[in-house]
């Protein structure tokens, strides 16, 4: 009797105890923002909760052909980390392919499985599932157990399938982690380089700085820069970095010779991720440089030059992120040797270049775009004296441009007004790409507009270019008698109008990654961080002015049978149709976002449940009156809806989203499409 007492007890406590290891396996991995770390921890979280001799992480490759194995732990997890073998043999392209888990107890019999699949350590049993995420396989977690087979009970193989589940999530995650620093970790070099290479520095020294960073930014193995020379003719090595012994500085080729000609010759960057059999490979690259991108320097008149950055074959191709992220360092390079090789011309200008260099600095610092904009054109009348500037950019699909900042006299009138983008002076500046000066606008026949109506004398013009796009223009305007701008107020403002461009496109770089950090990717809502965060924020807002929140949680019914029925796009259709119902019956200020899977959630600040109801309610309706249609067929699709009101039902928020949620819960057990309010004792 105590025997069998004991035995009932351990049973007893076995799904609290999964259930915990679940946790530990989320909380573990949430903290991790490594990519590798997080997969070791999910293989040795995966033996400890399974009880398999060896676990195994394997994901696909980016052309779906082979998969490999990232993480291993167990016996022999050496021998099975790093591995690769095809995804189309095997027990694992069954999974991955199937997109179903599969337990096999007896793989000696098996005629599916492969060599490389029982490892070295004699399995006998095997359970595999695959990681999806958003309804696409990208790999599968497995665990074996040895021989004298030991087969696994079935709530091991349902524990597996939760683990990869919640894996699957966390890998993205970390990707997803790993990428926005990585891009934040750029623009920060990029907003440093930006200092560095208007310090007026000597020119080798500039070279120098230049091609160090770039192979820093990009994690190169390799990099040079060839300029121009004055014949047009032949360009020189005039920098190197890395491990090529072919890194000569002062060595020439011919213009026109090898991929980096190509560059010179089109004005165009270019990727290559096999620069050993690419046709215009010449003896001046490396070919264990496997890996190569390639931009132009470009001045506002020419091309001065190119830089090539190689990686080894050992290494990751680069990405077309990475060849954006050169075309933008290699604008800001060649402004920077640009401005070195005219030093000793612009001597006599040392105190203006010195305020372009203060004034740059602080302007490639702000990453708001509209605190941007209106620190350029107050800089603008600082650097040039003069009394007005204003920044205009083209109006898309129209001749036109408007006025997005203004500083000085009559700032306010100016800020605001269209005017004519191909007209005047500033139609010849959006034509040509080059700064304009006049000092008579109230008789030069081409200077109509604000300047003229607005009584100013003078006028200089600067054209504001990002990737030779022509993005806005830099106007400078004073009501002088006699001219106050000449050709030096020009080449500053242009110099200048460069350093503004690269800032505003800095600016916006970062506007958009923060806004893709904030976006979930398939519906376009906000992600459940953001959710979280802004409820944070407003239920601390309901208390202080004291008005009503509620918490709305939305799941799809039958999502599954749209996937199995249609298949996994259907399913994405599914969830983004949901997510326009949900748009559709909310207001502009409420905070509408994907929770996670299928279910979404709502926060209506101002909102008693009663109120909230009327909501809930309108979105019931528009799925009912808005089929969605899966090939020839027309489908309704419905959700289960439950809500909790604060200070109804709760003061804290992980007490309001668990009442939302039960009572979602609660809808969907009376068979969904339906509303239910947390009764305060769901």
């Amino acid at each position: 009797m105590d025997d069998e007492s004991g035995a009932l007890n351990e049973n007893a406590t076995q799904p609290l105890d999964e259930l915990t290891g679940l946790q530990e396996v989320a909380q573990l991995v949430s903290d991790v923002e490594n990519l590798q770390a997080v997969f070791d921890l999910i293989v040795e979280k995966t033996a400890h909760l399974t009880g398999a001799d060896v676990t195994v992480l394997s994901l696909l490759s980016s052309d779906q052909q082979t998969l490999s194995d990232v993480a291993a732990f167990g016996v022999a997890a050496k021998a099975q980390q790093s591995r690769e073998r095809s995804s189309h043999k095997g027990l694992s392209a069954q999974v991955i392919h199937g997109g179903k888990s599969l337990l096999v107890n007896d793989l000696i019999s098996n005629g599916r499985v492969t060599s490389s699949e029982t490892l070295e350590v004699e399995a006998g049993a095997a359970m595999i599932a695959p990681l999806a995420v958003n309804s696409q396989v990208v790999g599968c977690l497995s665990a074996f157990n040895r021989r004298p087979s030991r087969p696994f009970p079935r709530h091991k193989f349902d524990l597996l399938n939760k683990i990869a589940i919640q894996a699957a999530q966390t890998i993205e995650n970390a990707r997803l982690h790993t990428e926005s620093v990585k891009r934040l970790r750029a623009l920060s070099t990029l907003e440093e380089m930006s200092k560095v290479l208007i310090s007026g520095r000597a020119r080798d020294e500039i070279l120098k700085l230049i091609i160090e960073q770039v192979a820093h930014l990009l994690e190169a193995d390799r990099a040079t820069i060839d300029l121009v020379n004055p014949d047009r003719e032949t360009r020189t090595r005039a920098a190197g970095f890395g491990i090529d012994t072919d890194i000569r500085q002062g060595q020439k080729y011919s213009l026109q010779e090898g991929i980096l000609g190509r560059v010179i010759a089109t004005a165009e960057p270019l990727l290559v991720n096999d620069v050993s059999i690419y046709p215009l490979a010449s003896s001046s690259g490396n070919r264990a440089a496997r890996h190569g991108v390639f931009a132009p320097l470009r001045t506002e008149d020419q091309i001065i030059g190119a830089i090539e950055v190689n990686r080894s074959v050992d290494k990751p191709p680069f990405t077309k992120d990475d060849l954006h992220l050169l075309t933008l360092f290699a604008d800001q390079a060649a402004a920077a040797i640009e401005n070195a090789g005219l030093h000793d011309e612009l001597n006599q200008r040392v105190r203006e270049l010195e305020l372009v260099q203060e004034l740059g600095s602080a302007l490639v610092r702000e990453l708001n775009l509209e605190r941007a904009r209106e620190l350029i054109v107050e800089k603008a009348v600082q650097l040039t004296g003069a009394e007005t500037s204003a920044l205009s950019i083209p109006n898309e699909g129209a001749d036109t441009r408007t006025f997005v900042a203004a500083w000085g006299l009559d700032a306010e009138t100016i800020k605001g007004r269209t005017a004519s983008a191909t007209e005047g002076l500033h139609g010849i500046v959006y034509q040509t790409g080059s700064p304009i000066l006049s000092n008579d606008i109230q008789t030069d026949a081409l200077a109509s507009g604000v300047g003229r109506q607005l009584g100013n004398r003078s006028v200089a013009i600067a054209p504001l270019k990002s990737h030779d796009r022509f993005i806005g223009w830099l106007t400078i305007w004073s009501r002088h008698e006699a001219g106050p701008f000449n050709a030096n107020h020009l080449r500053t403002l242009s110099i200048f109008a460069n350093l503004a461009a690269i800032a505003l496109q800095n600016a916006r770089l970062y506007g958009a990654l923060e806004r893709a950090a904030a976006i979930d990717p398939l519906t376009g809502l906000w992600n459940r961080g953001t959710l979280e965060e802004r409820l944070h924020a407003e239920l601390a807002r309901a208390v202080r002015f004291n008005f009503p929140l509620t918490v709305v949680l939305v799941d799809v019914d039958n999502l599954k049978i749209v996937n199995d029925t249609y298949g996994h796009v259907a399913g994405d259709a599914a969830l983004i149709h949901i997510a326009h119902a949900m748009m559709a019956a909310c207001r502009v200020t409420d905070v509408v976002g994907r929770y996670g899977g299928d279910e979404f959630g709502i926060l209506l600040a101002g909102t008693s449940e009663k109120d909230a109801t009327v909501v809930a309610q309108r979105i019931l309706d528009w799925l009912c009156e808005h089929p969605i249609e899966f090939g020839n067929r027309q489908v309704h699709l419905s959700v289960s809806i439950g809500m909790a009101s604060y200070p109804t039902h709760h003061h804290e928020i992980v007490t309001l989203l668990s009442l939302a949620d039960n009572a979602m819960y609660a809808a969907k057990a009376q068979g969904g499409a339906r509303v239910r309010i947390c009764d305060g004792s769901e």
